[in-house]
């Protein structure tokens, strides 16, 4: 299941701005689950107005969350506490300009999740004309 956010005006941890890259954590509060709950998800989703995180129904409060969005009407909105965000996943690359030529991503699972926004930062740079190379000379394996 994807949950969509909206990205708070400020954090409020720092007072700051929320800023939030990709491959960090937050975690949710949501009241019509558990008031007192808080669980941990990365982000999914590099977008300045709205954070992603996928869902994985494993056990009883990810199950209850996928029953209460299910239940809703489809326009519906609920309310979600943030804490975060937390980590940074890739302190140590730099996807900007041509800092870093070649990146090879490897995960399974749920460990998908946090390379999935540093996908989707370069596919949205190749869109707005940065050069990316599938393989060498775009040769498949």
């Amino acid at each position: 299941m994807l949950l969509r956010l909206p990205v708070p005006e400020a954090n409020p941890l720092t007072g700051g701005r929320f800023k939030h890259r990709p491959g960090q954590f937050v975690f949710l509060n949501i009241a019509a689950v558990s008031s007192i709950e808080w669980h941990p998800f990365s982000i999914a989703s590099c977008d300045e107005k709205q954070l992603s995180v996928y869902v994985r129904c494993r056990g009883d409060w990810t199950s209850k969350l996928h029953d209460v969005a299910a239940a809703a009407p489809a326009a519906a909105t609920l309310p979600v506490r943030i804490e975060g965000p937390y980590g940074d996943f890739g302190a140590h690359v730099n996807l900007q300009g041509d800092a870093c030529r070649t990146v090879v991503m490897v995960g399974g699972g749920v460990g998908v999740t946090p390379m999935l926004g540093g996908a989707v930062k370069l596919l949205d740079e190749w869109a707005n004309g940065r050069p990316l190379t599938r393989y060498p000379n775009d040769d498949p394996m």
